[in-house]
């Protein structure tokens, strides 16, 4: 059974009013100044994300925008994005992808590689290699993205 993106937006909606997600980095896409909105959508458009619903702001005019059918990010020039079914896999930005870990390796780094409080990168790899890096703020709200994407993920591997 296919969701609607009405259905998926208010999913969304959801998710970020019960983490309490919303803060001066994080907001609604349709809360934006009109013109901002009308840049992103601009920028957007031909990445075909679904309805954007939620805004990141990250460092240095960078941004990640969750959707209804993909996850994207980008600054004022650039815009690239993931579908939520191909997303292979992901890691906070400073921690690699390709590494095989032993556990002291995996503790060694998760531990003393890096901090969570201090990561505003994750690094998202789609099933056929490409790799796609997303900015977000600093510390815990990053990993509200991740959050919406492992929901966005299920929903789309399970229902469609």
């Amino acid at each position: 059974m296919k969701r609607s993106d009405e259905y998926l937006e208010n999913r969304i909606r959801w998710r970020v009013r019960k983490n309490n997600v919303l803060c001066s980095k994080v907001s609604f896409f349709e809360d934006l100044d009109k013109l901002k909105q009308q840049k992103l959508i601009a920028l957007l458009t031909p990445q075909n994300i679904g309805n954007p619903v939620v805004y990141f702001k990250g460092r240095k005019r960078n941004w990640t925008i969750i959707g209804t059918q993909k996850i994207a990010c980008g600054n004022d020039t650039f815009a690239d994005s993931i579908a939520y079914e191909n997303i292979n896999q992901w890691t906070p930005y400073d921690y690699p992808l390709d590494e095989p870990k032993t556990t002291i390796e995996y503790l060694k780094a998760r531990y003393f590689g890096y901090i969570k409080r201090l990561q505003y990168k994750i690094l998202m790899e789609e099933k056929g290699g490409r790799r796609v890096i997303f900015y977000g703020p600093r510390g815990w709200k990053l990993y509200d993205i991740l959050n919406i994407t492992l929901m966005m993920e299920r929903f789309k591997k399970n229902y469609e």
